[in-house]
């Protein structure tokens, strides 16, 4: 836009030089033309004294004449005035306007140099991306895979143990391996362990270990807990730490739970 305004005002100041050019040109023929009508209405009137008379309308007639070529001359080095200040003008705003361009192409090199340092960084961050999509890609088929091998292994135990335990007479109560199914009732104020609406009916007995975790989340982390209060329909269970240490795992009323029995493993109880 800057570069069609900088043609525009060339072609104006171009123009407005050849206008002032021919208005000087045409100046100097009028001021010859008027010059010669002086000189020959002069060297006229000399020779020709004794036709003074017969030549007396053509005297008025040039003097009308130059009467009327003096306004035209006037108004020409008026318009030529003119023309000049409109070109010095012209002529400034021309400088100002190259200075400004000046200026701006210098504020433009940093912005332009940093445009080009964050296209180079954008592409380095992109193919950084596409080589962690690829590892994340293999990490997920690995991870993958270690889950259908978990799978079948967890259902080959399952299995096997539902087999052997039809082998062999269960007491009453919740054998070693057995998985129970709880909802917790409400958890304690201290914090300590959570009550459940199970208890001696359901196979549970004081002093019971069990390794448990969250029915809603697929990969919980297992914590210990153990019995330590237990009727027919009632029994507290008290925490005994994740295997990460955490001695306050958080669960909550109606909160779905698996227990499953287990011996003592030198836990926290």
């Amino acid at each position: 836009m800057n570069a069609d305004k900088f043609a525009s005002l060339d072609s104006e100041i171009t123009d407005a030089q050849n206008g002032f050019n021919e208005k000087k040109i045409k100046l100097e023929i009028d001021k010859n033309e008027s010059s010669n009508l002086i000189n020959g209405l002069y060297r006229e009137r000399g020779v020709l004294r004794q036709k003074n008379e017969l030549t007396q309308e053509n005297t008025l007639k040039m003097q009308e004449d130059f009467e009327i070529l003096k306004p035209k001359k006037e108004d020409l080095e008026r318009k030529i005035s003119k023309k000049e200040k409109e070109l010095a003008e012209l002529t400034k705003k021309l400088k100002q306007v190259q200075e400004n361009l000046v200026t701006v192409r210098d504020e433009v090199i940093p912005f332009q140099e940093r445009s080009q340092s964050l296209k180079s960084e954008l592409t380095a961050l992109k193919t950084e991306l596409s080589e962690k999509k690829a590892q994340a890609s293999s990490k997920q088929g690995d991870l993958d895979a270690l889950t259908a091998t978990r799978r079948v292994v967890s259902n080959a135990y399952v299995n096997r143990r539902d087999a052997l335990l039809e082998e062999v007479k269960k007491p009453a109560h919740t054998y070693y391996g057995d998985e129970l199914e709880v909802v917790v009732t409400s958890r304690a104020p201290s914090g300590k362990g959570f009550f459940l609406s199970e208890g001696y009916l359901a196979g549970l007995r004081e002093g019971m270990i069990f390794l448990t975790r969250k029915a809603n989340e697929g990969n919980s982390d297992y914590f210990f807990t153990k019995a330590t209060l237990v009727q027919d329909k009632l029994s507290f269970i008290e925490f005994g730490g994740y295997f990460s240490g955490n001695l306050n795992p958080q669960v909550h009323s109606d909160e779905k739970l698996f227990l499953i029995r287990t011996g003592d493993s030198n836990t926290s109880f």
